[in-house]
């Protein structure tokens, strides 16, 4: 017996192991799927090609070079700093692009933002550390898994133009709320010259992205306004160059006159958060499905056992009586007893014989009340334990008047 007792909850484990295995396994591989298509989906900023102007595959920018050449834009690569100032202090007003922001290109991206020609700056995905080193009074707030096709929102022209573009990855706030377009995905620092614009997302200025949506007229609207593009990418680190000083920016404050919606409740959370809660809702979902189809109807399985009918009838009584299912009981009852009595008067037991015959024949064979009989045999459900023993000894007794007396021949029927 101890053998069969240990190897029981073994074999039941070895049978329900994959119920708590599946579910995680479910949730591993959606994890890893989504983590995977992330990973195909995001450039690799350290790659030489993402995002130069000569880059032709999925994450640079040849297309978007050649759409401004087409305008008559002409493009200048610098590749350090040194290279950069100088393309900045001469040739005229530009368009200083930093796709790729490193702490030397935030540097070179303030100190062009600082000069008093009527240059323009636009800035792509700066984290908050590179905003500090620019010296630029914009607050980074939270990061989207991905970037989103947002419509502008805004009155700034350049926006306005390109309609509905993916510029919302990384959100950014300013003290001018009028001059935050895309929910934060695109900003101007301020009005007067030079300009400086963030941009939340690469998508507008990659080759995989930049036919989808307004992207291509927003990355065009953005660095044509000068006629002279300084095309700054990863500036690489000097260590004979410090970066000029900066002062800390303040963190602008935001009108909240407006009230919050849903919107800005969820922009507080990072976008791993709400990820996260999406996945364990799923995964309760998935855990939910698989528990239902242990649900169905119930099947009959002999038992290990002999179990005496008494037992069966007392064990269902019981039932019964927790439930306080009165009714169920006694109809039950009733329905073996209409069975008996129809058969022993002759009447058709299938299909159930009409209630009217039943009652009107028991009357005749018993010399009983056909109101009595009817509500003995057809009568409303007890509704008290003590009507239910009362309803069921005038069943018993109406059924052995049927069945053992013969009022033709005075016997006991058999």
């Amino acid at each position: 017996m101890t053998v069969t007792r240990a190897a029981r909850p073994r074999s039941r484990w070895r049978r329900r192991w994959y119920r708590v295995v599946v579910p995680f396994a479910v949730l591993g591989l959606l994890v890893g799927a989504a983590w995977l298509a992330r990973h195909l989906e995001e450039p690799d900023l350290g790659a030489p090609a993402t995002l130069a102007p000569d880059g032709t595959g999925p994450d640079g920018s040849s297309r978007l070079a050649q759409l401004l050449t087409d305008r008559g834009v002409s493009i200048e690569p610098v590749a350090d700093l040194d290279e950069a100032m100088t393309a900045l202090e001469t040739g005229g007003d530009a368009v200083v692009f930093v796709p790729k922001p490193t702490t030397f290109g935030a540097a070179f991206a303030g100190a062009a933002a600082r000069l008093p020609a009527d240059h323009r700056v636009v800035l792509v995905a700066p984290s908050s550390f590179q905003l500090a080193v620019a010296g630029l009074r914009v607050a980074a707030g939270p990061q989207r898994w991905a970037a989103l096709a947002a419509e502008p929102g805004c009155t700034l022209p350049e926006a306005v133009a390109a309609g509905r573009a993916s510029a919302l990855r990384g959100r950014y706030a300013v003290a001018e709320p009028d001059l935050s377009c895309y929910r934060g995905g695109l900003v101007r620092t301020q009005v007067a010259r030079p300009e400086v614009f963030v941009v939340g997302a690469t998508d507008p200025f990659r080759n995989r992205r930049i036919g989808e949506h307004g992207n291509a007229r927003l990355a065009v609207e953005l660095l044509a306004a000068r006629g002279r593009v300084i095309w700054a990418g990863a500036l690489p680190f000097q260590a004979d160059v410090a970066p000029p000083e900066v002062e800390s920016p303040e963190r602008p404050d935001r009108d909240r006159s407006a009230g919050g919606g849903f919107g800005d409740l969820f922009a507080g959370y990072p976008p791993g958060v709400l990820a996260g809660l999406g996945l364990v809702a799923l995964l309760a979902v998935l855990v939910a499905l698989a528990r239902a189809r242990r649900l169905g109807p119930p099947v009959a399985e002999p038992l290990p056992v002999p179990v005496p009918a008494a037992e069966a009838v007392a064990g269902r009584g019981r039932l019964y009586q927790r439930t306080q299912g009165r009714g169920v009981a006694m109809a039950a009852l009733r329905a073996p007893a209409v069975r008996r009595i129809a058969e022993r008067l002759g009447l058709p037991a299938a299909p159930p014989p009409d209630p009217d015959a039943v009652v009107a024949a028991t009357s005749r064979r018993t010399g009983l009340p056909p109101d009595y009989v009817f509500h003995t045999l057809y009568g409303p459900a007890p509704e008290t334990d003590e009507d239910l023993t009362n309803a069921v000894t005038a069943l018993d007794a109406l059924v052995a008047a049927v069945t053992r007396e013969n009022p033709a021949t005075g016997k006991e029927s058999p």
